[in-house]
Protein backbone atom coordinates (compact mmCIF):
# COMPACT_ATOMS: atom_id res chain seq x y z
CA UNK A 1 0.00 0.00 0.00
CA UNK A 2 0.88 3.42 -1.09
CA UNK A 3 1.96 5.54 1.65
CA UNK A 4 -0.52 8.31 1.84
CA UNK A 5 1.55 11.75 3.32
CA UNK A 6 -1.52 13.34 4.21
CA UNK A 7 -2.90 11.10 6.88
CA UNK A 8 0.43 10.52 8.92
CA UNK A 9 0.48 9.33 12.57
CA UNK A 10 1.67 11.10 15.40
CA UNK A 11 4.88 9.82 15.66
CA UNK A 12 5.26 9.95 11.43
CA UNK A 13 4.30 13.63 12.20
CA UNK A 14 7.19 13.80 14.61
CA UNK A 15 9.53 12.37 11.98
CA UNK A 16 8.69 15.21 9.69
CA UNK A 17 9.21 17.66 12.57
CA UNK A 18 12.55 16.25 13.30
CA UNK A 19 13.63 16.38 9.95
CA UNK A 20 12.60 20.27 9.38
CA UNK A 21 14.13 21.23 12.34
CA UNK A 22 17.80 20.26 11.42
CA UNK A 23 17.21 21.25 7.52
CA UNK A 24 15.47 25.06 7.93
CA UNK A 25 15.77 28.29 9.59
CA UNK A 26 12.48 30.08 9.78
CA UNK A 27 13.93 32.25 6.65
CA UNK A 28 14.31 29.42 4.81
CA UNK A 29 11.18 27.35 5.92
CA UNK A 30 9.51 30.96 4.62
CA UNK A 31 10.87 30.45 1.26
CA UNK A 32 9.68 27.37 0.43
CA UNK A 33 6.75 28.22 1.95
CA UNK A 34 6.50 31.64 -0.73
CA UNK A 35 8.26 30.33 -3.25
CA UNK A 36 7.78 26.84 -3.44
CA UNK A 37 3.72 26.57 -2.57
CA UNK A 38 2.46 30.04 -2.98
CA UNK A 39 1.52 30.12 0.19
CA UNK A 40 1.53 32.52 3.10
CA UNK A 41 4.90 33.07 5.64
CA UNK A 42 5.03 31.05 8.56
CA UNK A 43 4.47 33.74 11.00
CA UNK A 44 1.04 34.25 8.90
CA UNK A 45 -0.37 30.97 8.44
CA UNK A 46 0.47 29.73 12.42
CA UNK A 47 0.83 31.61 15.92
CA UNK A 48 4.21 33.22 16.95
CA UNK A 49 6.01 30.49 19.33
CA UNK A 50 9.25 29.26 19.09
CA UNK A 51 10.62 28.08 15.71
CA UNK A 52 9.82 24.21 17.19
CA UNK A 53 6.61 25.10 18.12
CA UNK A 54 5.35 26.67 14.61
CA UNK A 55 6.81 23.77 12.23
CA UNK A 56 4.51 21.49 15.12
CA UNK A 57 1.55 23.44 14.23
CA UNK A 58 2.23 23.87 10.76
CA UNK A 59 2.61 20.52 10.27
CA UNK A 60 -0.53 19.94 11.82
CA UNK A 61 -1.98 22.81 9.44
CA UNK A 62 -1.34 21.06 6.21
CA UNK A 63 -2.75 17.63 7.80
CA UNK A 64 -5.84 19.45 8.63
CA UNK A 65 -5.94 20.82 5.21
CA UNK A 66 -4.64 18.10 2.83
CA UNK A 67 -1.18 19.60 1.47
CA UNK A 68 1.11 17.73 3.90
CA UNK A 69 2.28 15.66 0.28
CA UNK A 70 2.75 19.18 -0.97
CA UNK A 71 5.10 20.56 1.86
CA UNK A 72 6.93 16.96 2.29
CA UNK A 73 8.07 17.47 -2.01
CA UNK A 74 8.77 21.21 -1.91
CA UNK A 75 11.34 20.30 1.45
CA UNK A 76 12.80 17.37 -1.16
CA UNK A 77 13.25 19.64 -3.95
CA UNK A 78 14.63 22.45 -2.30
CA UNK A 79 16.90 20.68 0.93
CA UNK A 80 20.17 18.71 0.25
CA UNK A 81 20.19 17.60 4.08
CA UNK A 82 20.16 13.92 4.47
CA UNK A 83 16.88 13.88 6.80
CA UNK A 84 15.07 15.36 4.30
CA UNK A 85 16.30 13.54 1.13
CA UNK A 86 15.44 10.06 3.38
CA UNK A 87 12.12 11.22 5.26
CA UNK A 88 9.83 9.65 3.15
CA UNK A 89 11.78 5.82 3.42
CA UNK A 90 11.62 6.79 7.49
CA UNK A 91 7.74 7.62 7.24
CA UNK A 92 7.79 3.98 5.56
CA UNK A 93 9.54 2.38 8.64
CA UNK A 94 7.31 4.06 10.83
CA UNK A 95 4.39 3.32 8.83
CA UNK A 96 5.12 -0.49 9.33
CA UNK A 97 6.76 -0.78 12.54
CA UNK A 98 4.98 1.10 15.01
CA UNK A 99 7.94 0.91 18.00
CA UNK A 100 5.97 2.78 20.79
CA UNK A 101 3.10 0.30 20.22
CA UNK A 102 5.42 -2.78 19.64
CA UNK A 103 5.29 -4.65 22.79
CA UNK A 104 1.02 -4.61 22.56
CA UNK A 105 1.20 -6.11 19.35
CA UNK A 106 3.65 -8.80 20.02
CA UNK A 107 1.58 -9.79 22.87
CA UNK A 108 -1.85 -9.67 21.29
CA UNK A 109 -1.21 -10.41 17.80
CA UNK A 110 -0.88 -14.41 17.27
CA UNK A 111 2.21 -14.81 14.58
CA UNK A 112 1.57 -15.52 10.97
CA UNK A 113 2.27 -19.36 9.79
CA UNK A 114 4.32 -19.97 7.52
CA UNK A 115 6.97 -17.37 7.90
CA UNK A 116 10.98 -17.62 8.30
CA UNK A 117 11.42 -14.44 9.74
CA UNK A 118 10.18 -13.16 13.77
CA UNK A 119 10.50 -10.18 15.66
CA UNK A 120 12.52 -11.02 18.69
CA UNK A 121 12.98 -7.91 20.53
CA UNK A 122 10.70 -5.30 21.95
CA UNK A 123 13.28 -2.38 21.27
CA UNK A 124 14.76 -3.34 18.48
CA UNK A 125 12.62 -1.74 15.67
CA UNK A 126 13.95 -1.13 12.64
CA UNK A 127 15.59 2.21 11.62
CA UNK A 128 16.39 3.73 8.13
CA UNK A 129 20.12 3.12 7.82
CA UNK A 130 21.18 6.48 6.90
CA UNK A 131 19.09 8.26 8.84
CA UNK A 132 20.95 6.11 12.10
CA UNK A 133 24.10 6.66 11.01
CA UNK A 134 23.90 10.61 10.45
CA UNK A 135 21.90 10.95 13.82
CA UNK A 136 24.93 8.86 15.79
CA UNK A 137 27.69 10.90 13.65
CA UNK A 138 25.69 14.10 15.55
CA UNK A 139 25.94 12.03 18.83
CA UNK A 140 29.42 11.99 18.10
CA UNK A 141 30.35 15.12 17.79
CA UNK A 142 28.92 15.43 20.99
CA UNK A 143 31.61 13.48 22.70
CA UNK A 144 34.99 14.53 24.12
CA UNK A 145 37.60 13.10 25.52
CA UNK A 146 38.82 15.04 28.78
CA UNK A 147 42.18 15.07 29.42
CA UNK A 148 45.02 16.51 31.20
CA UNK A 149 48.49 15.93 32.29
CA UNK A 150 49.55 14.15 35.10
CA UNK A 151 53.05 13.56 35.86
CA UNK A 152 54.83 12.49 32.47
CA UNK A 153 51.59 11.15 31.02
CA UNK A 154 48.18 12.32 29.56
CA UNK A 155 44.77 11.42 32.40
CA UNK A 156 41.19 12.12 32.01
CA UNK A 157 37.80 10.48 31.02
CA UNK A 158 35.11 10.88 28.50
CA UNK A 159 32.11 13.52 28.68
CA UNK A 160 29.71 14.54 26.96
CA UNK A 161 27.93 18.75 25.98
CA UNK A 162 24.27 18.54 27.50
CA UNK A 163 24.26 22.55 27.00
CA UNK A 164 25.80 25.25 24.74
CA UNK A 165 28.64 25.11 27.12
CA UNK A 166 28.66 22.62 29.63
CA UNK A 167 29.65 18.86 30.12
CA UNK A 168 28.74 16.56 31.90
CA UNK A 169 31.28 14.00 33.63
CA UNK A 170 32.16 11.73 36.58
CA UNK A 171 33.45 13.80 39.11
CA UNK A 172 35.83 11.23 40.04
CA UNK A 173 37.24 12.08 36.41
CA UNK A 174 38.57 15.56 38.04
CA UNK A 175 38.13 15.01 41.90
CA UNK A 176 42.01 15.72 42.11
CA UNK A 177 41.10 19.19 40.27
CA UNK A 178 38.09 19.85 42.20
CA UNK A 179 39.72 19.46 45.36
CA UNK A 180 42.68 22.07 44.50
CA UNK A 181 45.52 19.33 44.12
CA UNK A 182 45.41 19.31 40.67
CA UNK A 183 44.99 22.87 38.16
CA UNK A 184 41.45 22.82 36.61
CA UNK A 185 43.40 25.14 33.88
CA UNK A 186 45.20 22.03 32.56
CA UNK A 187 41.62 20.30 31.80
CA UNK A 188 40.84 20.42 27.98
CA UNK A 189 38.01 18.69 26.42
CA UNK A 190 39.14 17.31 22.95
CA UNK A 191 36.00 17.60 20.55
CA UNK A 192 35.82 15.04 17.17
CA UNK A 193 38.80 12.70 18.01
CA UNK A 194 38.00 9.90 15.89
CA UNK A 195 39.00 8.06 13.37
CA UNK A 196 38.26 9.84 9.77
CA UNK A 197 36.87 12.74 11.77
CA UNK A 198 39.02 16.42 10.33
CA UNK A 199 40.79 17.81 12.95
CA UNK A 200 40.05 17.46 17.06
CA UNK A 201 38.99 20.71 18.57
CA UNK A 202 40.46 21.60 22.21
CA UNK A 203 38.29 23.62 24.28
CA UNK A 204 39.49 24.68 27.87
CA UNK A 205 37.29 25.22 30.76
CA UNK A 206 36.03 28.99 32.07
CA UNK A 207 38.55 30.48 34.68
CA UNK A 208 37.82 29.31 38.19
CA UNK A 209 35.77 29.21 40.10
CA UNK A 210 33.34 29.00 37.15
CA UNK A 211 33.90 25.63 35.77
CA UNK A 212 32.22 23.50 38.10
CA UNK A 213 29.16 24.20 38.04
CA UNK A 214 28.09 20.95 40.07
CA UNK A 215 28.96 18.10 41.34
CA UNK A 216 28.08 14.79 43.51
CA UNK A 217 30.86 12.25 44.84
CA UNK A 218 30.88 8.80 44.57
CA UNK A 219 29.23 6.40 47.15
CA UNK A 220 32.04 4.40 49.36
CA UNK A 221 29.38 1.36 48.48
CA UNK A 222 30.84 2.28 44.17
CA UNK A 223 30.93 -0.27 42.25
CA UNK A 224 28.71 -3.34 42.91
CA UNK A 225 26.93 -1.74 46.48
CA UNK A 226 29.71 -2.94 48.23
CA UNK A 227 28.47 -3.13 52.13
CA UNK A 228 25.18 -1.29 50.98
CA UNK A 229 23.90 1.11 48.69
CA UNK A 230 24.56 4.25 46.99
CA UNK A 231 22.33 7.26 48.41
CA UNK A 232 20.55 9.92 46.12
CA UNK A 233 23.59 12.28 47.34
CA UNK A 234 26.03 9.90 45.71
CA UNK A 235 25.85 9.88 41.87
CA UNK A 236 29.33 10.27 41.07
CA UNK A 237 28.56 13.56 38.13
CA UNK A 238 30.76 16.35 37.41
CA UNK A 239 29.00 19.57 35.61
CA UNK A 240 31.65 21.56 33.99
CA UNK A 241 31.69 24.68 32.15
CA UNK A 242 33.50 25.03 29.04
CA UNK A 243 35.15 28.74 28.17
CA UNK A 244 33.45 28.74 25.03
CA UNK A 245 30.34 28.15 23.75
CA UNK A 246 31.09 25.04 20.96
CA UNK A 247 27.79 23.97 21.31
CA UNK A 248 26.59 26.70 19.19
CA UNK A 249 29.57 25.79 16.42
CA UNK A 250 29.03 23.70 13.39
CA UNK A 251 31.04 21.14 12.11
CA UNK A 252 31.07 19.77 8.26
CA UNK A 253 28.75 22.39 7.70
CA UNK A 254 26.30 21.20 10.47
CA UNK A 255 25.42 22.55 13.60
CA UNK A 256 27.39 20.94 16.50
CA UNK A 257 24.49 20.78 19.01
CA UNK A 258 24.12 18.92 22.20
CA UNK A 259 22.95 15.47 23.64
CA UNK A 260 19.46 16.59 24.89
CA UNK A 261 18.51 15.59 28.89
CA UNK A 262 14.60 14.27 29.27
CA UNK A 263 13.72 13.84 33.25
CA UNK A 264 11.10 12.33 32.09
CA UNK A 265 12.68 9.37 29.78
CA UNK A 266 11.39 5.74 31.26
CA UNK A 267 14.67 4.02 32.50
CA UNK A 268 15.66 1.45 29.72
CA UNK A 269 13.96 -2.44 31.25
CA UNK A 270 16.13 -5.79 31.62
CA UNK A 271 17.34 -7.18 28.12
CA UNK A 272 17.11 -4.01 26.72
CA UNK A 273 19.66 -2.21 24.25
CA UNK A 274 22.61 0.24 25.35
CA UNK A 275 24.61 1.81 23.47
CA UNK A 276 28.06 3.56 24.88
CA UNK A 277 30.05 6.40 22.97
CA UNK A 278 33.26 6.62 25.02
CA UNK A 279 37.37 7.36 24.81
CA UNK A 280 38.28 3.85 26.27
CA UNK A 281 41.97 3.88 27.59
CA UNK A 282 41.75 7.41 25.98
CA UNK A 283 41.79 6.22 22.32
CA UNK A 284 39.91 7.88 19.45
CA UNK A 285 36.20 7.55 20.05
CA UNK A 286 34.68 4.17 20.00
CA UNK A 287 31.09 2.21 19.83
CA UNK A 288 30.08 -0.31 22.22
CA UNK A 289 27.24 -1.99 21.95
CA UNK A 290 25.46 -4.27 24.96
CA UNK A 291 22.44 -4.87 27.07
CA UNK A 292 21.09 -3.63 30.44
CA UNK A 293 20.83 -6.32 32.94
CA UNK A 294 19.37 -4.86 36.02
CA UNK A 295 19.07 -1.87 38.57
CA UNK A 296 21.24 -2.12 41.51
CA UNK A 297 19.52 -2.44 45.09
CA UNK A 298 18.06 0.89 45.56
CA UNK A 299 17.72 2.13 42.25
CA UNK A 300 20.49 4.66 42.25
CA UNK A 301 22.68 2.57 39.89
CA UNK A 302 22.08 0.40 36.38
CA UNK A 303 23.68 -2.67 35.81
CA UNK A 304 24.79 -3.72 31.64
CA UNK A 305 26.98 -5.56 30.26
CA UNK A 306 28.21 -2.73 27.64
CA UNK A 307 32.17 -3.04 27.34
CA UNK A 308 33.93 -0.12 28.60
CA UNK A 309 37.74 0.37 29.41
CA UNK A 310 39.92 2.75 31.61
CA UNK A 311 39.02 6.47 30.14
CA UNK A 312 35.07 5.36 29.31
CA UNK A 313 34.23 6.82 33.13
CA UNK A 314 31.80 9.60 32.00
CA UNK A 315 30.48 8.13 28.81
CA UNK A 316 26.78 8.40 28.04
CA UNK A 317 24.71 5.61 28.19
CA UNK A 318 21.82 5.83 24.87
CA UNK A 319 18.93 3.74 24.46
CA UNK A 320 17.57 1.81 21.17
CA UNK A 321 15.95 5.52 20.14
CA UNK A 322 19.79 6.79 20.86
CA UNK A 323 18.33 8.98 24.23
CA UNK A 324 20.92 9.52 26.66
CA UNK A 325 19.63 7.48 29.86
CA UNK A 326 22.73 6.43 32.12
CA UNK A 327 26.16 8.25 33.03
CA UNK A 328 28.90 5.92 32.75
CA UNK A 329 31.22 5.24 35.70
CA UNK A 330 32.21 2.02 36.94
CA UNK A 331 32.51 -1.36 35.80
CA UNK A 332 32.62 -4.97 37.91
CA UNK A 333 35.68 -4.18 40.67
CA UNK A 334 36.62 -8.06 40.48
CA UNK A 335 40.02 -8.14 38.61
CA UNK A 336 40.16 -12.12 39.36
CA UNK A 337 37.84 -13.06 36.40
CA UNK A 338 39.55 -12.32 33.00
CA UNK A 339 35.61 -10.92 31.80
CA UNK A 340 33.64 -8.78 34.32
CA UNK A 341 30.04 -9.69 35.14
CA UNK A 342 28.94 -6.04 34.50
CA UNK A 343 29.38 -2.54 34.27
CA UNK A 344 27.20 0.18 35.71
CA UNK A 345 26.38 3.88 35.59
CA UNK A 346 24.43 6.77 37.10
CA UNK A 347 20.39 7.33 35.61
CA UNK A 348 20.43 10.71 34.29
CA UNK A 349 16.68 11.37 35.69
CA UNK A 350 18.65 11.30 39.18
CA UNK A 351 21.18 13.92 38.27
CA UNK A 352 19.01 16.21 36.61
CA UNK A 353 16.68 15.72 39.81
CA UNK A 354 19.52 16.26 42.38
CA UNK A 355 20.71 19.15 40.10
CA UNK A 356 17.18 21.11 40.26
CA UNK A 357 16.94 20.70 43.99
CA UNK A 358 20.59 22.22 43.98
CA UNK A 359 19.34 25.61 41.95
CA UNK A 360 21.43 24.65 38.65
CA UNK A 361 19.38 26.50 36.42
CA UNK A 362 17.47 24.20 33.69
CA UNK A 363 19.61 22.74 31.18
CA UNK A 364 16.85 19.55 30.73
CA UNK A 365 13.45 18.58 29.44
Amino acid sequence: MALDLNELSGPQRRIVRDAFLAAFTAQTLDQLLQDELDLQPLATLVPAASFEAMVFNLINLSKREGWTDRLIAAAERTSNNARVRGLRASLETAAIVDVAALEQRVTAVAPASGGLERLVRVDGGFADWGLWIEKMTDIGRRICRIQYPDNLKMAGGTGFLVARDLVLTNYHVIERHAQAQQDPADIACLFDFAVGSAAPVAVKLAAAPKWLVDWSPYSPHDPGDAGGVPDPDHLDYALLRLQRAIGEGNVAGQPRGWIQIDSGRARPAAKSILFIGQHPQLEPLKLAIGAVLEPNGNGTRLLYDTNTERGSSGSPGLDAGLHAVVLHHAGDPDYSRLLGRYNQGIPLDLIVQRMAARGVPKFWT
